[in-house]
């Protein structure tokens, strides 16, 4: 038993070691399109017709690993939503922050990889902006959300690009606000530089 545990932990210290070895920083910046699953729908009979627009994004990860490697991140973002009850239209900003553990796959050389990535996220709320907003109140909102993140990427050279879908696990909102659970959809694409092995 002993020789197992030592062996195990051997192993461990030689892919940590490895994976520390061949660690990059990716500062990174874009866009995000956010939008709810389905129409908000007021359990007193209110429907919102509700509609994505460019919300930004700014942060970086890390990757450990070469082939198999392991993405943590913290990103901080701004995304809008758009909705409109009886023709008068209003804008809601969300400013949050989200912290990603994505696991991922890169195919090719070091001058050009191709990479699929996925794996959880959390955001957390930091303020919700609505001006002249009569009918949501930031209270309304949860303040965290889980979410399933995945995505494409591209590094040539030393830039990176990527490609991602946020699939919101969690409500939007407060049960008891809206009937049909809403939830958050968000297509984010960003572009950075790639430090490090």
């Amino acid at each position: 038993m002993q020789k197992l545990v030592w062996s195990i932990t051997a192993i461990l210290c030689i892919m940590t070691t490895s994976l520390v070895a061949q660690v990059q920083f990716n500062p990174q910046i874009g866009v995000n399109f956010t939008d709810l699953s389905v129409e908000p729908q007021d359990i007193i009979g209110i429907d919102l017709k509700t509609q994505g627009k460019a919300g930004i994004l700014g942060g970086a990860d890390l990757r450990f690993g070469n082939t198999f490697y392991i993405q943590p991140g913290l990103f901080v973002m701004g995304s809008k939503i758009a909705y409109s009850v009886n023709n008068d239209e209003y804008e809601i900003t969300r400013y949050g922050a989200k912290l990603k553990g994505l696991v991922g796959l890169k195919f090719g050389d070091s001058g050009f990889r191709f990479r699929v990535m996925g794996g959880p996220s959390y955001d957390f709320q930091l303020s919700i902006n609505g001006e002249n907003n009569p009918f949501f109140d930031e209270d309304e909102f949860k303040k965290g959300i889980f979410n399933f993140d995945a995505g494409v990427g591209v590094d040539v050279l030393f830039l990176t690009a990527e490609l991602g879908y946020s699939w919101a696990l969690s409500d939007t909102f407060d049960e008891s606000l809206f009937a049909n659970k809403p939830r958050y959809e968000t297509i984010y694409f960003t572009v950075g530089i790639v430090l490090g092995e």
